[in-house]
């Protein structure tokens, strides 16, 4: 991208930007007709949002060959974004980018396949690209971080459920749902909680772990973890070690986690993965205040306060 498009751009000059970028040799690569189209799609850097011109753009884009553009172009068909929708060109595009290794292509070409959007369903084919990009998880690609995410925890759910042509295999559904979960995948986050609390496909039954995947869920925002964690610790005040609710005894160092009693509260401090004892925030809540909540009002409003209040470990 010449500095100069890039001014054009930021001066907001729509007109001179489009004329610049067809004229000049900026656009026939790759990267830069990807901006180019980013900005039209987004409305940045001064350029008014305009899907058609993004379409335009992300073609440009894949014909010079990024397969990030395919992938974009894709969305867009399926969508109907700038373009009259159609979700067999759409699988077109998304099959020629996951050609080229795009995890985030394979795994929206698996869904695709997996319930018959836009081509004939095929569960094995569908499995297969879940296969491909979950493989990806160790790429170190931060724009595959989420598609790679959620195709490993797809996958957990085909050995979990026996769908997809697999046998039930609970064991290799723990292990990676566990995967997924390393990456702070919501999904996987959530059913490493479920299982764990009740001792479902493969896992062993360990409250305190469960409570630690819930609150690593709550700090990504996913979904309803919040409201069940302030559920569990605020309202119904669970013992934080067996689960057991209306415990009575807290942690005197933080004044936050309860339990049942002297045992409960010994088996949390020593516990070999999620031990409280090195995540108690005592420094951060004096000891007479015996009513501190983990959860401030501020601190319930957002997953960023959250974390810093109450879930850093």
């Amino acid at each position: 991208m010449s500095r100069n498009l890039a001014k054009d751009i930021a001066e907001g000059g729509r007109g001179r930007f489009r004329q610049r970028a067809k004229s000049s040799k900026d656009w026939k690569g790759a990267g830069e007709a990807l901006f180019i189209a980013t900005c039209y799609a987004e409305g940045i850097e001064g350029v008014g949002q305009d899907t058609e011109e993004a379409a335009i753009w992300y073609r440009r884009a894949s014909i010079a060959g990024s397969s990030e553009a395919h992938v974009h172009l894709g969305a867009a068909y399926g969508a109907g974004n700038g373009v009259i929708q159609s979700w067999k060109t759409a699988v077109e595009w998304f099959g020629k980018s996951a050609a080229q290794e795009n995890a985030s292509a394979q795994y929206v070409l698996a869904t695709c396949y997996s319930s018959g959007k836009g081509v004939t369903k095929d569960e094995s084919k569908a499995l297969a690209l879940y296969r491909l990009a979950a493989a990806h998880h160790d790429s170190g690609n931060p724009e595959a971080y989420a598609s790679v995410c959620c195709a490993q925890n797809a996958l957990g759910d085909c050995y979990n459920h026996s769908t997809h042509g697999v046998t039930r295999n609970n064991i290799h559904a723990m292990e990676v749902y566990l995967e997924a979960a390393e990456s702070n995948s919501g999904p996987a986050l959530m059913n490493c909680f479920e299982h764990y609390l009740n001792g479902t496909c493969g896992f062993q039954r360990d409250f305190i772990l469960a409570i630690k995947y819930l609150r690593d869920a709550a700090v990504q925002e996913h979904g309803n973890a919040l409201h069940l964690i302030q559920n569990i610790v605020c309202e119904s005040r669970v013992c934080m070690a067996c689960g057991k609710p209306k415990a009575t005894r807290k942690c005197a160092r933080c004044c936050k986690y309860r339990y049942c009693n002297a045992s409960c509260q010994m088996v949390a401090w020593k516990h070999p993965i999620a031990s409280h004892k090195l995540r108690c925030q005592g420094a951060h809540s004096p000891r007479g205040n015996q009513d501190a909540s983990p959860f401030t009002s501020r601190a319930c409003s957002s997953g960023a306060n959250l974390e810093s209040t109450f879930m850093a470990e």
